[in-house]
């Protein structure tokens, strides 16, 4: 990352103090600059085909698989998820983000997807 709040305060003291050399930063930084320009030079693909229906269903997939259930208690007889659609009418859904398109923040998590589902809309479908 390209601030200071990380790591800046404990490089200028390894600097300072002759535990790093002003080489091996010097090398770290060119390792840097040279990928941003190899990926800067790449051509991007369009919106139209990072959104493609068979890139889209392979990232769902990779969501799924990636999802870890920490804990599914039993509710009667039966694990609560998946959720028992015969069983449960009515599922709420609170929070001040349950319904907003919640994508990243300004960092490097930043995205601009094609389409967002809230978590709201999620379960609605």
């Amino acid at each position: 990352m390209p601030l200071t709040w990380r790591f800046g305060k404990h490089l200028y003291r390894a600097l300072k103090s002759g535990q790093l050399s002003q080489q091996r930063i010097n090398d770290a930084a060119e390792r840097v600059v040279a990928q941003q320009l190899r990926f800067n030079n790449t051509p991007k693909p369009s919106r139209q085909v990072v959104a493609q229906a068979e890139h889209r269903h392979l990232a769902r997939e990779v969501a799924a698989r990636a999802m870890v259930l920490l804990k599914n208690d039993n509710v009667g007889q039966e694990p609560l998820l998946p959720l028992n659609l015969q069983r449960y009418k009515n599922i709420g859904v609170f929070g001040r983000l349950a319904d907003v398109k919640n994508i990243g923040d300004k960092g490097s998590s930043k995205v601009r997807p094609t389409q967002v589902v809230t978590p709201l809309a999620g379960l609605r479908a």
